[in-house]
């Protein structure tokens, strides 16, 4: 009895949190953005790389990460998606975030000197059935302790692959655009992967792909000196137009690399609740 009472006493409660649910906001307490390099390696670099499965390999390139994510405007996310070609669809129950990541990887590009040379020959030994891949991946936390992931490969053509192994062999700048492995505008509305609210294939755009020998204006943002190479580059262009990128072999200056950067529009669920006299009994994600 007492316990129908109290659900009668306490219904016109749930039914008004229902129709009127609290959201609250969120935010990503990390954003990491890595690029790897995925070929078949000759059979005697997994004496050097064990982690190396059926001789294909993903080597890690680049590395850069966010902490603490603070919302951004819906002026800002409106202006960033026309600046793209794509629409910024606003909701109550979500949350804008521009991650922007820097062109420069964090760290200088330390391997084994027999797989430097081992992905150099892979390299150069193109299999046009399993050529060499970019993957480009993010993986974000969110404050509540959600996880998300994104991830996205384009094979690199003979040439593009030839042109890196050269780089490799000679210590020479090398410089090269895919198309964009990811979408640039994503809802997170659940832990897994992201969905693109905006297709690849409608994305557009390239990404652009530089390996760096020796020292670099640009480099001195990076941990705050100057550093010799091999270190990884990659930033989005914001068009599909090559001659527009940017993406030549010279050095950066410190204004060309606060211009360059992959930036991916991402909407956050707030979590959603339902309250009872000031308490929340309820929270859904």
């Amino acid at each position: 009895f007492f316990v129908l009472l109290g659900f009668i006493l306490l219904l016109p409660f749930i039914l008004f949190s229902a129709f009127n649910p609290f959201f609250e906001s969120t935010s990503f307490a990390v954003a990491q953005y890595s690029m790897e390099l995925e070929a078949r390696l000759p059979a005697q670099a997994i004496e050097e790389y064990p982690s190396a499965t059926n001789l294909f390999t993903a080597v890690s390139l680049y590395s850069r990460a966010l902490i603490n994510v603070a919302p951004t405007s819906r002026a800002a996310a409106e202006e960033f998606a026309a600046s793209r070609s794509f629409v910024f669809s606003p909701s109550d129950q979500t949350e804008p975030f521009l991650l922007r990541f820097g062109p420069d990887s964090i760290a200088q590009w330390m391997v084994p000197p027999t797989l430097f040379t081992q992905v150099a020959l892979a390299l150069g030994n193109y299999n046009a059935t399993s050529p060499p891949r970019i993957r480009l991946s993010a993986a974000t936390r969110s404050a509540n302790g959600e996880a998300h992931s994104l991830s996205g490969s384009a094979a690199l053509s003979q040439e593009q692959a030839a042109l890196l192994a050269s780089s490799l062999l000679t210590r020479s700048n090398a410089s090269l655009t895919i198309d964009r492995p990811l979408s640039t505008y994503y809802l997170f509305d659940a832990p897994g992967l992201g969905v693109p609210l905006v297709p690849v294939t409608e994305s557009g755009g390239l990404t652009c792909i530089q390996l760096r020998h020796g020292l670099d204006a640009g480099a001195a943002n990076v941990n705050g000196s100057l550093r010799a190479g091999p270190w990884w580059r990659t930033f989005d262009c914001p068009s599909a137009n090559v001659d527009e990128c940017g993406c030549v072999d010279s050095d950066t200056s410190e204004t060309e690399v606060l211009a360059q950067s992959t930036t991916i529009l991402a909407q956050l669920a707030k979590i959603q609740s339902l309250e009872l006299g000031g308490g929340t009994i309820l929270a859904l994600y």
